[in-house]
């Protein structure tokens, strides 16, 4: 197992990478059969073929990211989860100094608690109302 500070850049390398992962590399469950109802069935994903993946390094400097998303408002930004309490934004590859939303606060941080998910609303363009997942101090 790598260490602690070798492990964080690479866990912030592979939330980013996650995003830009196509959705069109799934095929059939199993071929030749017809499934009950086409409408829910699963679909099995395939393996990759060499060169259909790339990863890259878009930005560093994060402490500790767990989740990373964007709002859906058209504006191009990530916002990187921190299990600290912090939200942080990456425009292009440049992550913004400060933080676009900070509970470290109002949070217990450690282990498997902190600042653990971040949802926009759908409408977040017009209401900016946003979810977030945290654990409260005394484990809540």
């Amino acid at each position: 197992m790598l260490p602690t500070s070798r492990r964080r850049p690479l866990l912030a390398l592979a939330l980013l990478a996650s995003v830009a992962v196509a959705v069109g590399t799934v095929g059939p469950a199993t071929a030749g059969t017809t499934p009950a109802d086409p409408a829910t069935s699963a679909v099995a994903p395939t393996a990759l073929s060499s060169g259909q993946l790339t990863v890259v390094r878009v930005t560093g400097g994060l402490s500790s990211p767990l989740g990373v998303t964007h709002a859906g408002d058209g504006s191009g930004r990530l916002f990187i989860v921190e299990r600290g309490g912090q939200v942080r934004v990456v425009i292009g590859r440049s992550l913004q100094s400060g933080s676009f939303l900070n509970i470290a606060s109002r949070i217990e941080a450690g282990g498997e608690r902190g600042l653990l998910g971040l949802a926009f609303h759908p409408a977040f363009a017009t209401n900016r109302y946003l979810f977030v997942f945290y654990t409260r101090p005394g484990g809540d």
